[in-house]
């Protein structure tokens, strides 16, 4: 038997003597990748030496001594020694032609192999490539002639889909770069995600190179995805990371990010310390190089014949305990090839008709072997021309050696679906424990003020404390409304007023607790109700003196005089705008609580508070609009008729407070709207502004409005716990040393005149009161008490000429008089009466120079218009005395 299968071994020598099987392999050989080529060409080498042997059972024509004989072309550009698509294509061009092979490989990179299967399609050679991963090359309709020893780069969609399934995780968001690696990925993780039942929360696409990786990360922490699926290279991811480092990532535990197989090209010594932190835990597929017996074979064979000699090749440093990289892939070509051949020789082909390229091979069916193992798995390959391949997974450990390295946990068979778990790894940022969930477990706190917290219970205690104050000073104004000093103020307004403050009192009383739609509602109301009643009240209270005084002291006073049941309608229409618009509002689209995002303490903890608003941003937007607009019109009209009645007697004058109110609301609203709207507050900074707001209002307004009054009845109604200064003397005071501080001095006549007084574009008769001091020959009008001391005006009577002008019709009676040395500069005085006239004419005329030798009385015809009576020109004033301090009193 032996000497049998000696004589048939000599005589298929004999007969393939003459005959050999070249593939051409095209690499580059210059350049950085020179010393990669070679060591790539001594495992294909070592491979083929290792199957042309009768142990394999190959086929005995393949066993002859140089049956199978490679050839080697460099494939290098002649600018940097890298292939490119011109140098690939001239390589093949040259195996084509000038030195015929049977078939190729090579050439390394996508783009060139591309190139160079299109460029050997012509010469119908076949080519296999262990390194290029394009897509672009599974077309069969532009590479028909192309099979790959290596996954191309979309079967790790599938292998990381598989891993995240086997993993028990359903939920995942993607980041995808833009280029054509990052879109073939992702188009292929959608397909094996539906397979799979895997539901993508987000899916983050980038243009390569990005710098701001900001908002794409806090989109993955909207989303709430712990798994995180990078398709993409390992620079985008590094800053990826970097950003997931600031937002929290790391800190909060519980994710994952998984990669692709770019990740184990990054040279990791070249970053520092912090930065392969950031890659601790990070999960990586790689194609599975070597599996099981025959990649132990071959790699010790490798070592032994090429690195454990003397005479090492230069291209080995001799610390090499393995086959470089791709090398496994480049001699599973050199296995498809060996085994094709076989195949085809044990169909009947002659060997001489393989040499001869008379054999035409089904690509890629006639080298896909799923029944045979080589060096790097199952040697099946798909009707692309794509290895099915086992796919490694793997955990960045980045306390394994001087710069970290990536540790294999698990494999992962695309042609099966089969995960192996084979040890247990590290999880992202070194954790230890996996992430049991793949969706964060944010802990929400939606937060309001509660009525046992301290902030609520001092909101209860200033409530109730306001409440009490306003309800007292009700009844000391309801049990006083007769009096003096309130009825001038009218009384039901002061109420009313009152009860609009109480409205904003319990304000932040009802923005404890729970937020409801009722508790919104009635907010809405309590504000409107309280602005309506508040700044109402005070507008009727300014109207009817502003109505009364602008006629003053003429018959048509008693017409324009207004009573209470005319003023409540008004304040009625007044409070029923703010109703209609309130009622406008809730009806519609009610306001009610919905709560957003207000703080993240960290990603796994969130904060969220609530604000009162509708479900259509316009409508809400223009009733605020309204409610506002129309509170500044009341405050404008209020300042208005503030400002035209500032001059009238003190005992009416509600001005000067109301001005002051004005003021305080104007700057108390400004700054809580200012704080509110622009400044970011949390919960209970919100509750307190807007407290402030409330009973800052209701302090200040009744402060200004009812502290005079109040403090003055006080001294009326307990006059011997009243001082000196609360109950000034009349006539000489002295000090308590007896020097005189101040002295009556009797006049000859005074009385009450009226004077005109323009404010703005509106004119009054404002009551003043005339003193006469014949003796002196001089004439006070005094005023209202300024700073209190009484101011006036001084008319010397000897500059002065004096004429009386009546007008029976109108039933006006004036004083009027004319400065000596120039006669445009009067001033007019009016008087109650005829009698009064004709006594402060008889009093005065001696003073005054006579007019034209005599005093005439002109009398005015009702033709006349009244007004005539008021254009008055500047007349020149002199005050008596030069400071306040210096001034003199005198007697009403």
């Amino acid at each position: 038997m032996q000497i049998r299968k000696v004589l048939l071994y000599l005589l298929v020598f004999t007969v393939t003597c003459n005959a050999q099987l070249k593939i051409g392999v095209s690499l580059t050989l210059r350049g950085d990748d020179r010393d990669w080529s070679l060591t790539v060409v001594d495992a294909m080498k070592l491979r083929l030496n290792q199957l042309l042997v009768p142990s394999t059972g190959v086929h005995p024509a393949l066993q002859a001594p140089g049956a199978v004989t490679l050839l080697v072309d460099d494939s290098s550009s002649s600018t940097n020694g890298t292939a490119n698509v011109a140098s690939a294509i001239k390589s093949a061009i040259h195996f084509g032609s000038k030195n015929p092979v049977n078939a190729l490989i090579g050439v390394g990179y996508s783009d060139p192999t591309e190139a160079y299967a299109s460029a050997a399609a012509a010469y119908s050679l076949t080519v296999c490539d262990g390194g290029a991963t394009s897509p672009e090359l599974s077309q069969r309709e532009k590479y028909p002639n192309f099979i790959r020893a290596i996954p191309n780069d979309n079967k790790a969609a599938l292998a990381i889909v598989g891993l995240v399934a086997n993993s028990g995780w359903r939920k995942i968001a993607i980041t995808s770069s833009t280029d054509s690696y990052g879109i073939g990925l992702l188009a292929a993780a959608q397909e094996y995600i539906n397979d799979f039942g895997i539901s993508v929360l987000t899916t983050q696409t980038f243009v390569p190179e990005t710098t701001d990786f900001a908002p794409l990360i806090n989109n993955i922490v909207q989303s709430e995805a712990t798994i995180i699926v990078h398709l993409g290279f390992s620079n985008d991811l590094q800053k990826l990371l970097m950003e997931a480092n600031r937002s929290g990532m790391f800190s909060a535990g519980g994710y994952q990010w998984i990669t692709g197989d770019d990740a184990q090209y990054k040279d990791m010594s070249l970053l520092t310390p912090e930065e392969r932190d950031l890659f601790s835990g990070v999960w990586m597929v790689y194609p599975q190089e070597g599996v099981g017996p025959a990649w132990a074979n071959f790699s010790d064979a490798f070592v032994n014949r090429y690195i454990n000699v003397p005479t090492r090749s230069p291209w080995y440093k001799g610390d090499e305990t393995a086959p470089i990289a791709y090398s496994g892939f480049y001699a599973t070509c050199i296995e498809s090839y060996v085994w094709a051949y076989d195949s085809a020789l044990k169909a009947g082909v002659s060997m001489a008709s393989l040499v001869a390229n008379n054999h035409s091979f089904a690509v890629p069916a006639d080298f896909s072997f799923p029944d045979r193992i080589g060096v790097t798995g199952n040697l099946s390959i798909d009707t692309s021309g794509d290895r099915i391949a086992t796919y490694g997974i793997y955990y960045y450990n980045v306390s394994r050696g001087p710069a970290g390295e990536y540790e294999k946990f698990a494999s992962y068979s695309c042609g099966t679906r089969q995960f192996e778990l084979q040890s247990t790894p590290l999880y992202f940022a070194g954790q230890t424990t996996k992430p049991i969930y793949d969706t964060l477990q944010v802990v929400r706190e939606y937060r309001v003020v509660k009525w046992l917290s301290a902030l609520g219970v001092i909101t209860v205690f200033l409530t109730l404390i306001s409440l009490g104050a306003l309800i007292l000073l009700m009844y000391v104004v309801y049990q006083h409304r007769q009096h003096s000093l309130f009825k001038a103020a009218s009384p039901p307004f002061l109420l009313t007023n009152l009860v609009g403050l109480a409205f904003a009192v319990l304000y932040p009383l009802n923005l404890l607790g729970e937020a409801t739609t009722a508790s919104c509602v009635i907010s809405l109301w309590l504000i409107t109700c309280g602005f309506g009643l508040g700044l109402g009240s005070l507008l009727v209270k300014i109207y009817r003196l502003f109505c009364i005084f602008r006629r003053q002291g003429s018959k048509h006073a008693k017409r324009v005089a207004l009573g209470t049941r005319t003023l409540s309608r008004i304040l009625t229409c007044v409070v029923g705008i703010y109703a209609i618009l309130a009622l406008v509002w809730t009806a519609y689209d009610s306001p009610h609580p919905v709560w957003h995002l207000q703080s993240r303490v960290n990603l796994d903890k969130e904060i969220y508070e609530y604000e009162c608003i509708s479900d259509s941003q316009a409508l809400q937007t223009t009733m605020q609009a309204l409610i506002f607009g129309y509170t500044l019109i009341l405050i404008f009209l209020n300042g208005f008729f503030a400002y035209v009645t500032r001059k009238l007697p003190a005992r009416f004058r509600e001005s000067i407070p109301l001005l002051r109110v004005l003021y305080a609301t104007s700057a108390i609203m400004v700054s809580v709207l200012s704080m509110l709207w622009f400044v970011p507050l949390q919960q209970n900074a919100t509750h307190v502004i807007q407290c402030f707001g409330a009973y800052g209002l209701a302090a200040s307004t009744t402060l200004i409005v009812h502290r005079k009054r109040c403090h003055q009845l006080w001294h009326l109604v307990h006059p011997k716990s009243s001082t000196k200064v609360d109950l000034p003397e009349i006539g000489r005071s002295t000090s308590l040393l007896g020097h005189m501080t101040h002295a009556a001095w009797p006049a000859t006549k005074s009385g009450r005149v009226y004077v005109v007084d323009k404010a703005g574009f509106v004119s009054f008769w404002t009551e003043r009161t005339l003193i006469f001091h014949e003796d002196k020959s001089f004439a006070l009008v005094t005023g209202d008490m300024v700073d209190g001391l009484m101011g006036c005006r001084y008319l010397p009577l000897n500059q002065y000429t004096l004429n009386a002008v009546s007008n029976i019709e109108e039933e006006t009676f004036m004083l009027k008089f004319t400065q000596v040395d120039d006669d445009v500069k009067q001033l007019m005085l009016r008087v109650d009466s005829q009698a009064e006239l004709e006594s402060w004419t008889t009093a005065m005329s001696r003073s005054c120079p006579p007019r034209r030798n005599n005093l005439r009385v002109r009398q005015i015809s009702h033709e006349a218009q009244p007004a005539d009576l008021v254009s008055i020109s500047a007349v020149s004033d002199r005050s008596l005395g030069g400071s306040p301090g210096s001034q003199k009193s005198f007697p009403p």
